[in-house]
């Protein structure tokens, strides 16, 4: 004699209801997404893929920066604001010349011709703008995720020893395949206030 199961324990299968599917989905996306631009930036900080001609800036290239700029009391960088690079996928690039110290009295950087010590590169996830779903958050224009492509130059000067670095920065979308700025929009950024000199060097 065979004896019947209970009523509810015949079957133990549960069924993943179809929007809880396509949520977990979606942040599957998300974080494959932050894990790849994660790997990049380690890449490109360690130079691993190489950085291409129009990125790179060889060491022992020139600054010249033209014209005094002020450090605000209690800060240590002035902004140096040039021309623009903004488009529909990129945000307004922008540049700061950095101190190494900290002062509670104004500053000013005065013109002077620096050398460049080294470069790096960092990226930084921002997230998303506010949207109404994880995927409208990831691929729609109005929510897309944002990125800062921040690219360093270490600086050298004899006579103003404390100045430290240039940082420049933007924000890109994702929808536009984003990247670092490029020397030549490092320049139009910076304007007539800086010029850059590429040290020529074999690779």
């Amino acid at each position: 004699m065979v004896t019947p199961l209970p009523p509810n324990r015949a079957s133990r299968h549960h069924t993943i209801p179809a929007g809880a599917a396509a949520t977990r989905q979606q942040l599957l996306v998300f974080v494959a997404i932050v894990a790849l631009a994660t790997l990049l930036s380690s890449c490109a900080q360690s130079g691993y893929f190489g950085m291409s001609k129009d990125l790179y800036l060889a060491d022992g290239s020139t600054i010249l920066l033209n014209q005094p700029v002020s450090v605000p009391r209690n800060a240590v960088a002035a902004p140096i604001r040039g021309g623009s690079i903004a488009s529909r996928f990129r945000y307004e690039g922008h540049c700061r010349l950095e101190l190494r110290t900290l002062s509670s009295e104004a500053r000013i950087i005065e013109p002077d011709e620096f050398r460049l010590l080294r470069t790096n590169w960092r990226t930084d996830y921002y997230g998303a703008l506010p949207a109404r779903s994880v995927r409208a958050s990831l691929f729609d224009l109005h929510g897309s995720s944002r990125y800062s492509y921040t690219t360093y130059m270490y600086l050298q000067s004899q006579a103003q020893p404390d100045v430290y670095r240039l940082r420049c920065q933007h924000l890109q979308l994702l929808d536009d395949h984003p990247r670092f700025l490029t020397v030549d929009q490092i320049q139009t950024i910076v304007g007539e206030i800086m010029t850059i000199t590429r040290m020529m060097e074999s690779r």
